[in-house]
């Protein structure tokens, strides 16, 4: 230790040469620091995003189901002998108007690509068009306009089936984005 003293006194220059490389130190850890917490910044906006997404498409996934179910529901009572007396107690309009307002409501922007979009607003469109002949099936039976009937029931059926479908493609792109992310980790 006495030497390493020793030699400093011996060469004056040392101890600006030793603040230099402090300066480098310094300045290295003031740039490396905010990079590090910039990079940890990004990577937890990007997980919060990813956590918004999986939550989108488990409400809209939800969402779809349930609709689904209303519709079979009524569905059932339209296939029954008895159509004429059960589909009063099936088909519930205000239940599916309030379903038709949550779809409005949902958010797809923030669906995170193209096809989840384009599929959620095809679950919307088939929706609101099963609902739609659902309703003028429904008036069809209540004034006794069976030949009517037939036919918007026939269309609903289209929808529904529409429905389903693209209710199933949704899952599986839900699926395949967890899948991603998963595998990403």
């Amino acid at each position: 230790m006495d030497l390493l003293i020793l030699w400093f006194e011996t060469h004056p220059g040392t101890a600006g040469w030793m603040q230099a490389f402090g300066g480098l130190i310094g300045l290295a850890i003031a740039i490396y620091l905010p990079h590090q917490q910039h990079v940890k910044a990004l990577k937890q906006a990007g997980l919060q995003r990813h956590e918004r997404s999986l939550q989108l498409f488990d409400a809209l996934g939800a969402m779809a189901n349930f609709a689904g179910q209303c519709l079979l529901n009524v569905r059932g009572a339209m296939e029954s002998p008895d159509f004429v007396e059960e589909l009063p107690y099936a088909y519930q309009p205000s239940e599916l108007e309030g379903l038709a307002t949550t779809f409005s409501s949902y958010p797809l922007h923030e669906l995170p690509d193209h096809d989840s979009v384009q599929s959620a607003l095809l679950i919307k469109s088939s929706f609101s068009h099963a609902s739609k002949k659902l309703d003028e099936a429904y008036s069809a039976v209540m004034s006794g306009d069976i030949a009517a009937y037939l036919e918007h029931k026939e269309v609903f059926e289209l929808y529904y089936d529409e429905l389903c479908e693209h209710v199933t493609r949704f899952s599986d792109l839900a699926d395949g984005y967890r899948r991603r992310l998963q595998e990403s980790v």
